[in-house]
């Protein structure tokens, strides 16, 4: 199964999608596990967003609510160590039932993030 999950966008997939896949030995293989990037930590209830970011105002993804959660798992990866993406990251692979993640590389600096979560 292929949907998006992240730490604050869940509701696309719901539990009981996961515990079936799960019991059935269905792959999930979620994507966006950064939210688009929104869990990357660019992205502010304040000011402009990024030129380069895929959302350049608030819509049905980017709401002041989810820039909420982010502002509030911020402090919880500092804690960690790793940056906000990598946290989002790294709490989507450890759910149970994920197979693997999608992620969305651009960059090595990405894919070095990425790595540093397995």
């Amino acid at each position: 199964m292929n949907n998006h999950h992240t730490i604050c966008l869940t509701c696309s997939i719901e539990n009981e999608l996961i515990w079936t896949c799960k019991r059935h030995g269905i792959g999930i293989i979620p994507r966006a596990p950064i939210g688009t990037g929104i869990l990357s930590g660019k992205y502010r209830k304040q000011g402009t967003q990024p030129p380069a970011g895929r959302f350049t105002e608030f819509g049905t993804r980017l709401t002041p609510e989810v820039i909420d959660v982010a502002e509030a798992l911020k402090p919880l990866a500092r804690e960690k160590g790793i940056s906000l993406a990598e946290f989002s990251l790294a709490w989507v692979m450890r759910q149970p039932g994920i197979t693997a993640p999608i992620i969305g590389i651009r960059t090595m600096e990405h894919l070095k993030a990425a790595l540093k979560t397995l």
